[in-house]
């Protein structure tokens, strides 16, 4: 049988017209069907993205913020590492190299600004990792210190106690898979994808895209002395009569010490003010004592990490007592691990100063704004009109520093002396123990005569700095039974104070244990809670650089 042929003239060729229209519906409908395919898909992949771009973003800001604990570890190896601590940093042609964080002059000499510039690239490896997405993150660290009127570090500020300015910078790759931009405005805005160029600098990335976020951070030395009196462990201030711990500020008052004026009243000169403040780390169980007191007047606070302030009789705070806390006293780095640290040629050919027959040893400060002169005994022991006298810069200039390294003990006792001279600075280290007894009131064991430029030439106590270094686990002791003005830093010595009636002590102190007794009466110079040897570094802001040259303008004020 013949099959029957649809498109005959009998049909008027309807059959044809039927087949052609439905192969243009499906053509439509394969259309519809690829446009929505294709949507879907670019869709896809622009969520696909999202989470990869998202990783990356994290990435880069996880590495910016272990680029800015890179500066900080290296800020920190700097005080007991020196020049080594940089390895790896580079420094800009003009910028010299790191200053030294020593102590320096007093507070009222005049700073020379150092101009220092460093910067770090790590590996790529910083955080490094496997699986799909970026794996390539790395940071760029640089560190500055800006000086001059205005700036984090103005003419005033002391050269160490700069504040440092780090500006990290955490790098991520966007993935191939991942350069397809979102739909999102807001994730746009807030990502910022260096695409073609970076968006801070406007300088090609190549065929590398990329992330970048930025964190800068303010670093500021931690001084040693925040308090009149700061200890590790227990302080007792016992057994004695007519005791005080008070505090003043040279700056508003040429100070001199008397007890019958207001307490608080700048326009009064002598009166006393109320940051005599005592401090400890200790923690007890809240019925035992880490604070006794006895016959005492303590015109500040009293804090402690955890325990008892005993308040007796005839003792007072004017201040709070308060709970928690904590202050990080770390051991002083030895001479040893410095090796600049060398002693000049003019040392005595004797190791020790032990007892040199009523003679005077002269030690001359380094040129003021350079390095210190650098002294080394195994032994400082001085009796009646054995003195160690510190004299200014050959030059004459003021502000010159004398550094001194005792490996041994420092003695000075039976109307033997430390004197120093207006205009010279000295910084004793001692690895044993330090006694500081005079014979009677016109032979004190220290005579410090360095004065502040302004304050009516009342004596300096940063002049005269002394810092227990101890090489090994051994208890020590520093005993203070003399006048005297100036610092004393020794986290892991005990600490033994008494002074006669009329005697006092300018300055501050920090150890590992305090006991007072006597008629010791402890004058806290406000100026010292900046100055010394910084011996930690810590982070004093932190902030993340959204800057967007294309949508930020700068505007004038009213």
């Amino acid at each position: 049988m013949r099959g029957k042929f649809t498109g005959s003239k009998e049909d008027g060729g309807k059959g044809l017209t039927d087949a052609g229209s439905a192969l243009i519906v499906t053509v439509l409908i394969l259309t519809v069907l690829c446009l929505i395919a294709g949507t879907l898909l670019s869709r896809t992949a622009s969520k696909q993205s999202g989470p990869f771009q998202a990783a990356s973003w994290h990435e880069a800001g996880s590495a910016a913020e272990a680029g800015v604990e890179i500066a900080l570890n290296a800020l920190r190896r700097s005080i007991s590492e020196g020049s080594s601590a940089w390895d790896g940093w580079t420094t800009s042609s003009s910028s010299s190299p790191t200053p030294t964080p020593t102590a320096t002059a007093s507070p009222s000499a005049t700073p020379t600004a150092t101009p220092f510039a460093k910067k770090y690239i790590t590996e790529s490896e910083l955080l490094s990792h496997e699986g799909e997405g970026n794996n390539t993150v790395r940071a760029i660290v640089e560190i500055n210190i800006p000086t001059g009127t205005g700036s984090l570090n103005p003419p005033s500020i002391a050269t160490n106690q700069y504040a440092y300015l780090v500006r990290s910078t955490g790098l991520a790759e966007v993935p191939v898979a991942a350069r397809r931009l979102s739909q999102n405005k807001a994730d746009l805005a807030l990502r910022k994808l260096n695409l073609f160029r970076d968006f801070r600098s406007g300088n090609s990335v190549g065929d590398k895209p990329q992330v970048s976020r930025v964190i800068e951070a303010i670093v500021v030395p931690v001084a040693p002395f925040p308090a009149a009196i700061a200890s590790r462990e227990m302080i007792e201030i016992k057994s004695g009569s007519g005791m005080i711990v008070d505090s003043y500020d040279p700056k508003q008052n040429p100070y001199k010490y008397d007890a019958s004026k207001p307490l608080n009243d700048n326009t009064n000169v002598g009166a006393h003010r109320s940051n005599g403040n005592i401090v400890t780390n200790a923690k007890k169980k809240n019925n035992e004592d880490v604070i006794r007191l006895e016959n005492v007047k303590v015109y500040g606070l009293a804090a402690k990490g955890s325990g008892k302030v005993n308040v007796h009789s005839n003792a007072s705070i004017s201040g709070q007592v308060i709970d928690g806390f904590y202050r990080e006293m770390k051991p002083v780095q030895s001479p040893r691990n410095n090796a600049g640290y060398t002693p000049i040629q003019s040392s005595p050919a004797l190791s020790a100063l032990d007892r040199p027959a009523k003679a005077t040893y002269n030690i001359v400060a380094g040129e003021p704004g350079g390095t210190p002169k650098y002294y080394k005994f195994s032994k400082i022991h001085l009796h009646d009109a054995e003195i160690m006298k510190i004299k200014k810069a050959t030059s004459g200039l003021s502000g010159g520093i004398a550094e001194v390294w005792v490996t041994g003990d420092v003695v000075i006792h039976k109307g033997g002396r430390i004197e120093v001279e207006d205009g010279a600075n000295v910084v004793f280290y001692f690895e044993k123990n330090l006694t500081l007894e005079e014979k009677d009131a016109s032979k004190p064991a220290l005579l410090n005569n360095a004065t502040y430029s302004t304050g009516a030439g009342f004596v300096d106590p940063g002049a005269a700095q002394f810092y227990g270094v101890v090489p090994n686990k051994d208890k020590k002791h520093v005993k203070i039974k003399t006048n005297m003005a100036g610092l004393i830093y020794a986290p892991d010595h005990e600490f033994e104070v008494k002074l006669k009636s009329g005697r006092h002590i300018y300055g501050a102190l920090s150890g590992r244990k305090f006991e007072v007794t006597g008629n010791t009466q402890i004058h806290y110079d406000e100026n010292m809670s900046a100055l010394g040897r910084p011996y930690d570094y810590t982070l004093e802001s932190w902030q993340e650089d959204w800057f967007d040259p294309n949508v930020r303008t700068l505007t004038a004020g009213p």
